[in-house]
């Protein structure tokens, strides 16, 4: 029990007003965090219709697109071609859609599920005389059919490769760090049931075989974001096509350092300068310029 004169001393009306100032200051604090964190990518689906099926992993890239603006690396021109290889849900290409005009946009997405997802966001959602056109297959070094690891509640680590253990451990550690709780946090939201996979089969085609068939002339440029695919994306383009191209954005795991350098190789035997952004999160970011 507090004493009289302790009591009288906190509940003095003299403090009221400090009190109600560091009220509002921590609900505003609070408020700010949930809505950068969760709120303004759960508005965002919801005011555009946005199909998904994890909400996690849709705000999560919402965040990333839009909030932290991560590909804002490189900004586009109005009426700019680009591809947008490994659309997921289609997110970047919207973000495209809000801020630019007359652009011709190619998107790559061969899990089904996502293309349908996207297909559906897209259309309800073109504007400024924008062309979208959605793909339903994947990009790499040959024509081919390859089997995914679909994550339905984390869509955005599927992968051909069989690297979610090592994933998941490098995403603990980078958002940990030495702080117990975090890491224990973070393993219960990177659980079993959240990353059990759906296996499918996708079908795979080179770029320069797609951009033959529809006499592609101009790439001004090409975001790439396939979990580990990245390298196989840039050995399907052949040299007269690396020529029409004039800017990527490329991201990369950390974990795979050799990867990273053999994609920064073919990047400069084809006359692209190269800077690393973000070497420090998940990923790296590339741009490369020619």
């Amino acid at each position: 029990m507090l004493s009289k004169k302790y009591y009288n001393y906190i509940f003095n009306k003299k403090f009221i007003y400090f009190y109600l100032f560091l009220f509002i200051f921590i609900f505003t604090i609070a408020f700010y965090y949930l809505y950068i964190n969760y709120l303004a990518g759960f508005i965002y689906l919801k005011l555009n219709n946005i199909k998904y099926t994890g909400i996690m992993s849709a705000i999560y890239i919402y965040n990333e697109i839009f909030l932290q603006k991560d590909y804002d690396i490189l900004i586009p021109n109005d009426g700019w071609t680009i591809f947008d290889v490994g659309s997921n849900i289609g997110l970047y290409s919207l973000y495209l859609n809000d801020n630019f005009k007359n652009l011709n946009i190619h998107t790559f997405e061969p899990i089904h599920q996502l293309y349908q997802q996207q297909s559906h966001n897209i259309n309800s959602n073109i504007k400024n005389n924008n062309k979208i056109y959605i793909n339903n297959f994947g990009l790499g070094e040959k024509e081919n059919t390859e089997i995914i690891n679909f994550y339905p509640y984390a869509d955005g680590l599927s992968s051909i490769n069989n690297d979610m253990d090592e994933k998941k451990e490098h995403i603990i550690d980078t958002k940990s760090g030495k702080n117990i709780l975090y890491r224990l946090i973070f393993t219960i939201l990177l659980s079993n049931n959240i990353l059990k996979s759906q296996k499918e089969k996708i079908k795979i085609i080179r770029m320069s075989e797609y951009i033959r068939k529809y006499n592609i002339q101009k790439i001004n440029l090409i975001k790439i974001d396939v979990e580990g695919y990245e390298l196989n994306v840039l050995e399907g383009i052949d040299p007269e096509h690396f020529k029409i191209i004039d800017n990527f954005i490329i991201e990369v795991e950390n974990y795979n350092p050799e990867n990273l350098q053999k994609i920064k190789y073919i990047l400069r035997q084809n006359n692209f300068e190269i800077i690393d952004h973000y070497p420090n999160k998940l990923w790296t970011i590339i741009s490369a310029k020619k």
